[in-house]
């Protein structure tokens, strides 16, 4: 927890970071917030379905006094794909973490569109958008690459707390 109680994902230092190998290099991303939409899923064409996709559109609250919002486009890969299509439906809370990913698409005039998505490493479910308490679900890598460091046990006892004081408030 940060020191007004909203909840901050853990971020390794920069020396932690030089122990790793990743020398300033790293690209982690966690975020918290609603499906704006129902995610839309492909099925790939490896058997193992390691290649199905999910995307979906995760909106985030600013912490200003607006309460603006913002959308961020994901990205779900294999299982965490899966489990994406399965229980992810509008307006349900979840928690992404994973990297940011930029790819670029060649349009018939020639020129490239850029889009940044947030690539899914780890992903928890939370209720539904009628508050009612949804089945836990965390899907995440058999073993994270070494740039996404795991999700703790206190990030994730830290992010049931903040959801139970966002429904409380």
């Amino acid at each position: 927890m940060c020191e007004d109680g909203i909840f901050c994902p853990y971020t390794p230092t920069a020396l932690e970071a030089q122990e790793r190998g990743l020398k300033m290099n790293f690209n982690t991303v966690t975020l918290a917030g609603r499906l704006a939409a129902a995610p839309m899923w492909t099925k790939g064409k490896k058997e193992d379905g390691s290649d199905d996709r999910c995307w979906a559109r995760l909106a985030v609250n600013r912490p200003t006094k607006d309460k603006a919002v913002d959308f961020f486009p994901i990205c779900a890969w294999g299982a965490r794909a899966r489990v994406l299509a399965k229980f992810g439906k509008k307006g349900k809370i979840i928690l992404v973490h994973g990297t940011l990913r930029t790819t670029s698409k060649l349009r018939p005039d020639g020129t490239r569109d850029n889009y940044t998505e947030v690539s899914v490493g780890e992903i928890i479910l939370g209720e539904d958008a009628k508050g009612a308490p949804a089945q836990s679900v965390v899907a995440a890598p058999a073993a994270a690459p070494p740039a996404i460091p795991a999700l703790t046990p206190e990030m994730v006892e830290a992010f049931a707390k903040a959801l139970a004081a966002q429904k409380a408030s």
